[in-house]
């Protein structure tokens, strides 16, 4: 496991919106890729 700490920036949020950051879209993808 790789664990990066950082100072959090002005855009941190936004990438964090499980509203607008598409993270389940992704993972599902690459799980359904892995699984193929």
């Amino acid at each position: 496991y790789v664990i990066e700490l950082t100072a959090k920036t002005d855009d941190h949020d936004s990438h964090m919106d499980p509203a607008t950051n598409n993270a389940r879209g992704i993972l599902d993808d690459w799980h359904s890729e892995k699984t193929a």
